[in-house]
């Protein structure tokens, strides 16, 4: 049976010379004759070749060609095509040009060499001085000749080479003369032979974008070999594969087209999700659809059930519940027109199904960042709580210095002025003084110390977790900080048992005073009494007047320490864009801990002339932005509003940015969405499956399919099967489809 699909690539070598050359390469090709053609015929087996051409200089030795033919199907030549290697004369340069004729025709190919070559055995150049065709005479003689062709020019040098344009190479004519040519597709092709030159042209297109797409320019390789013997001629050469089916129209719709030309075998994924046919059973007779690994498209009338099929195919999965009348009515149409669709595609084999009208459906059911399809593509948050909780240390620290002030202003309006007493007489009654240790200090430095450590603890053990990373001396590094950590953390849970046991013990005592107190306050004289109250009120301000001297060395300016930091982002590339999962900051700082502490106040406040150390708890209405509506205390409210700031600071955001470092996530709309969707889609080479989509054209201007839709389904079908319903002829005409199945009336033909 006639092949109508390409399954793989086709292996291709156009420039192979014979005995037909010996005018222009004299003695090297004497021996490659037809008496020899076994050597090269075995020798193109070897290496796999599908499908190849003899092209000798100015020349065409049909005999030798028709015994080539005679081996298409025997091994892995699947076409033998007639071709000629042109000189032609450009500007004084001559060039040299493969050109590979239909081969349909074969009266005309018969003639060809006497079109050619002369009596005397020579080109009929009209140019013999330099052995070449001008342009004009070799113009028309394409023309007379009458075959459909394809022309590969000469380029056997990189583009970017230092070294000048080798000789009979386009490039020899110029820079300006050669993007002439390639501007107005003289050539549908340019053959280079050294596999470097791969790299460098292809360097040299994206150095040069603005001027070239990439389109504009498709690379093919050609042996050049006059040896059969060591055919191809060079070690470890670079062949090229051809996405077609082994013709010339195959071949002549593949060098005009930059997705079909490859020099590794790599145009269909290696998935094994993808399905072979679809089997139909019609009236009784089972016909079977060939399907493409690649680009499949379903063509046909309206309401023919094109839409049926595909959702019969997946088990109506993909149809949504309220279109229940939907199936029934699908299934009375194959019931009624006695059809069977045998074919099931399970769920775990399909990457995407979008029904018709799907995408904009997707997009509009809810946001960018609630939709599913853009939310898996976005990374794991970063983990910022490190960072989170030295900021709300700070602040902490900042409300610490509130409270001291607080504390120092009030001693001072504790001082005041009392009477001093003079005692007249001795007394008998008994006075206690109170225990007064000052331990709650220590214990919170203590609580400070055994959070942090915890912490620290808490945040090693989750790094521990990440087994599959880490080596095993870190991993042992990293469990010996961990025991020392716990080590500190014993110690000092044990202090602060201590100082909690003194404090328990001082309690006691004083608690032991105040009973005996209270028992002799029944036999105290009023002497006593009298002098009782001053020197209470004495030992109040000399401990008020201790505080204050003591606030004062410790109160200073408060002014943030902390390390200006960046916050970790997580990004995941694909194609183009950049899918990142960030903070609303980008970093901390001692800037940024001031901010935080002005933005709850009034706007005159929040100047980089006014002081935060100026701030009094007392005075907070002065300085709040907002009046406090409940009985919270001013700096309680002042404390929750910062670190409600923070809390938003660190939540994250998604965003998409594309290579431009632009945010596209500002410019969502039907027509991005859809954009965004579909390249992704192209991008995404991890994730096995097939895609089927009904009608994109329906989400999809006319222009956005020209412009990159088109592009987007040339890649994506390198990384997965693709089932394609269209009534748009841009996917059939200038996407170069792999498979057509044409519908009419439910009654399948294959193009």
């Amino acid at each position: 049976m006639k092949q109508k699909i390409v399954t793989e690539g086709i292996k291709v070598d156009f420039h192979i010379h014979s005995i037909g050359s010996r005018f222009k390469d004299h003695s090297k090709v004497n021996n490659l004759t037809i008496d020899n053609i076994d050597i090269l015929i075995k020798k193109l087996n070897d290496n796999n070749i599908n499908m190849c051409a003899i092209t000798d200089h100015d020349n065409f030795e049909f005999k030798l060609y028709k015994r080539l033919k005679e081996e298409e199907g025997k091994g892995s030549i699947k076409k033998v095509l007639p071709g000629v290697e042109f000189s032609v004369l450009f500007e004084n340069e001559v060039i040299h040009i493969i050109v590979i004729f239909d081969d349909a025709n074969k009266d005309t190919l018969s003639e060809l060499q006497s079109k050619l070559v002369g009596s005397d055995g020579v080109p009929n150049y009209d140019n013999k001085e330099k052995m070449a065709y001008s342009e004009k005479k070799f113009l028309e003689l394409i023309k007379e000749i009458g075959l459909s062709n394809v022309m590969i020019a000469h380029q056997k040098g990189s583009l970017s080479s230092q070294k000048g344009a080798r000789k009979n190479d386009v490039l020899s004519l110029g820079m300006d003369k050669f993007e002439e040519l390639v501007f107005v597709d003289y050539f549908d092709s340019f053959e280079f032979k050294d596999r470097k030159n791969e790299i460098f042209n292809k360097n040299y297109l994206a150095k040069n974008k603005q001027k070239f797409n990439k389109n504009d320019i498709r690379f093919i390789t050609g042996s050049d070999c006059h040896d059969w013997n060591n055919y191809p001629g060079e070690d470890n050469f670079i062949f090229t594969y051809l996405k077609c089916l082994p013709t010339f129209r195959g071949l002549s719709m593949a060098v005009t087209n930059y997705t079909r030309i490859k020099f590794v075998n790599s145009f269909f994924s290696g998935s094994s999700k993808f399905i072979d046919n679809i089997e139909l059973k019609i009236d009784d007779d089972i016909k079977k659809i060939q399907l493409s690994k690649g680009i499949n498209v379903i063509i046909g009338d309206n309401s023919i059930g094109k839409s049926l099929l595909i959702h019969k195919l997946t088990n109506y999965a993909y149809l949504n519940t309220d279109k229940r009348n939907m199936k029934k009515n699908y299934e009375e149409y194959l019931k009624n027109n006695n059809i069977e669709i045998n074919t099931k595609i399970k769920k775990n084999q399909i990457y995407e199904f979008d029904k018709q009208g799907g995408i904009r459906e997707k997009f509009e059911k809810q946001k960018l960042t609630g939709t599913d399809f853009l939310n898996k593509h976005f990374p794991v948050s970063p983990n910022v709580s490190c960072e989170k909780q030295i900021v709300l240390d700070e602040i902490t620290k900042f409300i610490n210095f509130l409270k001291l002030k607080k504390e120092y202003n009030d001693c001072i309006d504790k001082l005041n002025t009392f009477n001093l007493y003079i005692r007249e007489s001795n007394s008998n009654s008994l006075t206690f003084n109170l225990v007064d240790i000052d331990y709650s200090s220590k214990v919170k430095k203590c609580k400070n110390l055994i959070d942090n450590y915890n912490f620290i603890i808490e945040k090693i053990k989750l790094i521990l977790q990440e087994t599959s990373i880490l080596d095993i001396e870190d991993i042992e590094y990293i469990n010996g900080i961990k025991d020392e950590f716990e080590k500190l953390l014993k110690k000092y849970t044990n202090i602060k048992q201590k100082i909690e046991y003194e404090v328990l013990k001082v309690n006691s005592i004083n608690d032991s005073i105040r009973v005996e107190d209270s028992k002799i306050q029944n036999i105290k004289t009023d002497e006593d009494k009298k002098f009782e109250v001053f020197k209470n009120a004495k030992n109040s301000l000399i401990e008020t007047i201790a505080q204050i001297v003591k606030f004062k060395e410790l109160i200073k300016d408060y002014k943030p320490n902390i390390e200006k930091k960046e916050l970790n982002i997580s990004e995941n590339v694909i194609g183009k864009y950049r899918f990142i999962t960030k903070t609303y900051i980008s970093e901390i700082s001692n800037e940024y801990i001031i901010e935080k502490i002005k933005q709850p106040l009034q706007k005159k406040y929040r100047g980089n002339d006014f002081d935060i150390n100026k701030i009094e708890i007392n005075k907070l209405d002065e300085y709040l932005l907002e009046d406090i509506q409940d009985n919270r205390e001013k700096i309680v409210y002042y404390e929750e509003i910062m670190k409600f700031n923070i809390e938003e600071d660190f939540k994250v955001k998604n965003t998409i940015i594309d290579k431009e470092e632009k945010d596209k996530t500002k410019e969502m709309s039907a027509g991005f969405n859809s954009k965004i969707y579909f390249e992704i889609l192209s991008y995404q080479d991890k994730t096995e499956g097939i895609y089927i989509i009904d009608q994109p054209e329906d989400d999809v201007s006319p222009t956005s399919i020209k412009k990159y839709l088109l592009e987007d389904f040339k890649e994506m079908c390198m990384h997965r099967q693709i089932i394609l319903i269209t009534h748009n002829p841009q996917f059939i005409v200038n996407l170069d489809v792999d498979n057509i199945i044409f519908y009419i009336k439910m009654k399948v033909k294959l193009i």
